[in-house]
């Protein structure tokens, strides 16, 4: 689902304060794409933001390096969530808080571009369920900070929360998930 469609499908997903379990979950390897693990609180829906692998010349760090480091990162709690606030995906950003993208159109018809946003990409949302509660979320997800710089943490992931019944299949092999679990606050 397209990210700006997402959030404005239902505004409460906006006004809900959105927890990380984990960026950088993936399929494979090398893999196609890397997912961010998002929870909502106030909707309670729990979903991928899905974002294309950075490019294999860029010299910062190689995608698994950088999964590890996230991975350990997420150890250290709020203050570092708070922190990398400006490492969310930039449309995932603008999406949240209802600012234009390239879709929408120029915010300055001057300008064919809006303001530092010079690309469009590929990142979308996969919704996968509903979890009713943050301290219910936290024990279905028990052990995520060890799966996640695995080959296949989605794999973990998709099966763990399949067996408590959160989602379904992955969209790209199957139908896409239906929600099942506890219903929204």
């Amino acid at each position: 689902m397209d990210i700006e469609e997402w959030y404005a499908a239902d505004q409460r997903r906006r006004q809900g304060r959105e927890l990380a379990f984990g960026r950088g979950w993936a399929q494979g390897s090398p893999p196609q794409w890397l997912a961010d693990l998002f929870w909502n609180e106030l909707t309670g829906e729990l979903f991928l933001l899905r974002k294309p692998v950075p490019p294999a010349w860029l010299p910062i760090v190689s995608p698994d390096d950088l999964r590890r480091w996230l991975a350990e990162i997420q150890d250290l709690g709020a203050e570092v969530a708070e922190a990398a606030r400006h490492v969310l995906h930039p449309r995932h950003r603008r999406a949240r808080a209802g600012e234009p993208g390239l879709r929408d159109g120029p915010a300055n018809p001057a300008n064919p571009e809006p303001a530092g946003h010079e690309t469009e990409d590929e990142a979308d949302i996969e919704p996968l369920g509903v979890v009713g509660s943050r301290s219910e979320l936290e024990e279905m997800l028990a052990g995520w900070q060890r799966a996640l710089p695995e080959v296949d943490s989605l794999g973990w992931l998709r099966g763990r929360l399949g067996r408590l019944g959160v989602v379904g299949p992955a969209p790209d092999r199957q139908p896409p998930p239906t929600v099942r679990g506890a219903q929204p606050r």
